[in-house]
């Protein structure tokens, strides 16, 4: 049976949120209706009510913003992360030698191709982008499962391992054979 990895991206495969940190160099945060959607997603996870909603008007408001920024803000900003890779996460996947490597991010998909560019040898990603007349879903959550069997429909038929920094992606882990848990530099695994 092949080995497949599923990894997250933030605070995971880098030692930071991307588009946090990006947000924050920006001062996103000051623009009224971003303010709002944080505000609102604050309120929902508190209350335990309308989380996803909300969770993804945030994500695309912060994806509108990170589409505008000039190519060499980007660029800058992507050599950032990538400094901030997390070797000890990206040494254990290679030691592993699984047979595919998928990041599941609610990330920027191309900006974490940037970023992961020479880490592996190759590797998928399944992650946020904004299309025209598409919904927008952040991948996060159980969207992340119902992304992995779109993409690949016979996932079942392998032996997965999950690495993420929350239990938000519990729904992966739950389909894993094996998962870890990372902080830093520790990876501890998790049996649910």
């Amino acid at each position: 049976m092949s080995r497949l990895c599923l990894v997250d991206f933030d605070d995971t495969l880098i030692r930071t949120d991307s588009l946090k940190s990006i947000m924050n160099s920006e001062h996103w945060l000051c623009s009224p209706s971003l303010f709002a959607a944080g505000v609102k997603l604050f309120f929902c996870r508190a209350l335990h009510k309308g989380e996803t909603s909300a969770r993804n008007h945030f994500k695309e408001g912060m994806l509108r913003r990170y589409y505008k920024l000039p190519e060499e803000r980007v660029a800058k900003y992507a050599a950032g992360l990538k400094a901030q890779l997390n070797t000890a996460v990206v040494d254990k996947i290679k030691a592993e030698n699984y047979d595919r490597i998928i990041v599941v991010s609610a990330s920027e998909e191309k900006l974490i191709r940037r970023v992961l560019e020479g880490a592996f040898d190759g590797f998928d990603v399944i992650a946020n982008s904004l299309e025209e007349g598409v919904e927008f879903r952040t991948c996060y959550g159980a969207e992340k499962v119902r992304r992995l069997a779109e993409y690949m429909p016979d996932y079942a038929d392998r032996d997965i391992e999950v690495y993420t920094d929350s239990m938000s992606d519990k729904p992966l882990m739950e389909i894993a054979k094996r998962s870890y848990l990372v902080k830093d530099k520790e990876l501890t695994e998790v049996t649910l």
